[in-house]
């Protein structure tokens, strides 16, 4: 299954970002609510995957460097929101593996693609 969110990851749940507890907070309930909405849009209503392999690619618009440790940070609520809608049963190493790619749309909109693969 591919899930598809606008954007890049939230700048609010960079680890980077010094930011008040409620603003980051508010930040990682908005991102698991946005991931759980895209997941039922598209139709999927379990039962979640016990074993699987998530790859998440990250599409810029812009030629801007971004940071792999960062972006990844930032998704870990996206994640969530994907346990949340039970895609996922689990989110450990023993369960889940994630793979990173990163691509450049110059021009195009920035968003962020979740490919599920159960295995």
């Amino acid at each position: 299954r591919t899930f598809t969110l606008p954007g890049l990851p939230p700048r609010a749940l960079s680890p980077n970002q010094r930011l008040d507890r409620h603003v980051v907070a508010a930040a990682k309930a908005q991102a698991r609510s946005d991931m759980i909405a895209v997941v039922r849009e598209q139709g999927w209503f379990g039962p979640g995957m016990l074993y699987a392999t998530l790859f998440i690619t990250f599409i810029a618009g812009d030629r801007r460097k971004r940071d792999y440790d960062n972006l990844l940070a930032a998704s870990v609520s996206w994640i969530n929101g994907l346990l949340d809608a039970d895609v996922l049963q689990y989110d450990d190493t023993a369960h889940l593996k994630i793979i990173l790619d990163y691509q450049v749309d110059l021009g195009g909109e920035a968003r962020t693609v979740f490919e599920v693969q159960e295995r």
